[in-house]
């Protein structure tokens, strides 16, 4: 099934909360293109230890969807890493509704690839991993903003993590 991208300016602020909520694909989330095609910071989305999102979402991030029975999403999802932002470690909550092979990685500017979280087949469900800042080298990343990209065969999204200062 194919999701329309919704690029910003395209809906109204209710039409993209109704979007989200109802768990459609979102503007940070496409399943044709590769996000870091146009890749650029314009903020994040900022959420507490829980995951709650506090204030308004970036609609230029992430991909939300419901959860059905067996804790299985009804599609792809990446949603908010939380605390965002972060001083010391982040979680990353994604899911899948069927088996696929996906890749969940961090990106610094421009497009710099310095952490793979996730690279391999998946059963069908919602996932949570706890990531300490730390690159593939295991040296800690310097305060700044990332992209956190998450790939299958035909389903892409990323969100932007900011780290405010190192552990």
């Amino acid at each position: 099934m194919h999701v329309k991208l919704f690029r910003p300016g395209k809906l109204g602020l209710v039409q993209a909360a109704l979007v989200a909520a109802l768990g459609l694909c979102g503007a940070g989330c496409d399943r044709s293109s590769d996000p870091v095609e146009e890749y650029h910071f314009l903020g994040i989305t900022t959420t507490d230890g829980t995951g709650a999102v506090i204030g308004s979402p970036d609609p230029d991030d992430w991909c939300v969807s419901t959860v059905g029975p067996g804790n299985i999403p009804y599609q792809h999802a990446l949603w908010p890493a939380f605390a965002n932002p972060t001083s010391s470690s982040i979680v990353i909550k994604f899911g899948l509704p069927e088996e696929d092979s996906v890749e969940i990685y961090i990106l610094a500017w421009p497009d710099v690839k310095v952490r793979e979280i996730v690279n391999g087949v998946r059963i069908p469900g919602t996932y949570e991993l706890t990531w300490n800042l730390r690159k593939d080298n295991d040296s800690l990343l310097a305060p700044d903003i990332y992209r956190c990209v998450m790939k299958t065969d035909d389903f892409i999204c990323h969100g932007d993590i900011q780290i405010i200062s190192a552990p």
